[in-house]
């Protein structure tokens, strides 16, 4: 694809709203694309400085009575000619306050539901532009040194052979206007990314599972490191690796 073609989609990209075949070929674009990378970047800056700068506001209950109780009255009103239009005003203006009620209320996704999205749209990356790695595993002396020069933190890497998950190796990656920790372990033919970055809050240590188009979904929050597991693996192993890297994980920080 070419930049013209590309620039005008990329609002669709980040909303996910382009198909998997035309998604791919605009991450295959931002491989060799500096411009189009910057303008794709600008966009998940702003996204994300939206989320967290702008001020988020719940309609308290009371709010939603008045606006009932007001609407109530000018009906009560109507049969006077010159209530009817005022009537009409109230009733125009208590709908469009009931609108932003419910935008303030938010009916849009939540951010765990984004970031869950986000976490998929990485992994099926890494496989349709066979992207899985960065660096192959070799040892725990080469791995984190390389995130801290990248990255200016070093994610717990945990080689889970034994365990029958061996890590195959890591990447970079950009998930939720920031560039993460990618850890890469297989399960047979199965691959499972691990999405890593510094917690901003405090979040559930317990593990949560989701199912979303056909991948398995975990997140915990551990010793200050937010976790994100995704794969087309079955549950229970998905679970069971969790447990692994949890175990693993305080056993590092102790």
């Amino acid at each position: 694809m070419r930049c013209e073609e590309v620039q005008p989609l990329i609002h669709s990209y980040l909303d996910g709203e382009l198909d998997l075949v035309r998604s791919t070929e605009i991450d295959r674009h931002f491989d060799t694309c500096h411009i189009c990378t910057c303008v794709h970047q600008g966009g998940l800056e702003l996204r994300f400085a939206i989320r967290e700068e702008i001020p988020y506001f719940t309609a308290p209950p009371e709010l939603a009575r008045r606006v009932r109780l007001m609407a109530q009255e000018q009906r009560a009103k109507e049969h006077k000619p010159v209530s009817l239009l005022r009537g009409w005003l109230a009733a125009g203006a208590a709908f469009a306050l009931a609108v932003l009620l419910a935008v303030a209320i938010g009916l849009g996704p939540s951010h765990e539901q984004f970031l869950a999205q986000e976490v998929i749209s990485g992994h099926v990356r890494s496989l349709m532009a066979d992207h899985l790695t960065d660096m192959v595993w070799t040892d725990y002396k080469t791995v984190n040194p390389w995130f801290v020069q990248r990255l200016g933190f070093a994610p717990p890497v945990e080689d889970l052979t034994e365990e029958g998950f061996p890590l195959v190796g890591c990447r970079l990656d950009y998930v939720d206007g920031r560039r993460v920790a990618a850890l890469v372990y297989q399960r047979r033919l199965h691959y499972i990314n691990l999405f890593v970055w510094p917690s901003r809050g405090q979040r559930s240590e317990k593990a949560l599972q989701e199912n979303r188009e056909g991948y398995n979904l975990l997140t915990w929050n551990q010793h200050g490191m937010t976790f994100w597991a995704v794969s087309d693996l079955g549950n229970d192993e998905m679970q069971a690796l969790a447990r692994l890297l949890q175990n693993q994980t305080g056993q590092a920080f102790e």
